[in-house]
């Protein structure tokens, strides 16, 4: 783990849009904090400054203050980016919201035991023992305790209350089609499931609602034969608030 260029690809990774989302931060600016002493692995982005950055080549003021500022942001990214940002073999994000929603906090899976974790609909054989030997390691356990001290949120903080507000999607379906501003399709889906929905593949009619982005496919004149309603993207932002 110690390994240069695993160092390289875990720090790409947890930076990335998927996980950590930390804008800025690409391949070539790793490279350069990475060559240059600047960073050892991920917890030192926690721990960087802005004169450290200025150092960089070709690293201005104004993109170092990005920079901090996407770092500082990033502390607060729900539970099930930074398990899928850790690179935990075999844990993308639908594994990642298995267990956020199971256990909730990244000392509880710690404390699991594998045959706790194969209990999981969803996870089998390779994939827990792929997690507990993640925690079991005491390299991870050292970077987990300092990304915890750097103020990297552990914990759920997201709740779902079928019977609340918060669920106000509860047993409605939402399709999504086409590129969306604000969101990855990932994050769509999310928000869409942390207020009780179902995200769907297909429209149909048990379809309650299409979010349509830019260039969307068939399944907006599907809908529209249909009937199902059509939100742009605003409609769903509206929708999630």
């Amino acid at each position: 783990t110690a390994c240069p260029g695993q160092v390289q690809e875990r720090v790409r990774h947890f930076v990335s849009r998927d996980a950590m989302d930390i804008e800025g931060l690409g391949p070539k600016q790793i490279n350069s904090l990475l060559g240059a002493g600047l960073i050892k692995d991920i917890p030192d982005l926690y721990r960087i400054d802005k004169e450290q950055l200025l150092t960089v080549e070709r690293m201005g003021e104004k993109t170092a203050d990005n920079i901090l500022k996407a770092i500082e942001i990033s502390k607060g990214r729900p539970l099930i980016n930074l398990v899928h940002a850790l690179g935990i073999p075999h844990v993308g994000l639908e594994t990642a919201e298995l267990l956020v929603r199971e256990f909730g906090s990244l000392r509880r899976m710690g404390e699991t035991e594998e045959v706790e974790l194969l209990a999981i609909a969803g996870i089998g054989p390779t994939v827990g023992k792929a997690i507990r030997e993640y925690f079991n390691s005491q390299s991870n356990q050292i970077i987990l305790k300092e990304l915890e001290d750097a103020g990297v949120s552990s914990e759920k903080t997201e709740t779902l209350d079928e019977t609340s507000a918060q669920g106000k999607l509860w047993g409605k379906r939402v399709v999504i089609t086409g590129t969306l501003d604000g969101f990855t399709r990932n994050e769509a889906e999310r928000a869409v499931k942390s207020l009780g929905g179902d995200v769907g593949n297909s429209v149909t009619l048990t379809t309650d609602f299409l979010v349509v982005g830019a260039e969307p496919g068939t399944k907006l004149n599907r809908a529209r034969q249909l009937g199902i309603e059509i939100l742009t993207e605003a409609d769903f932002i509206m929708l999630l608030r």
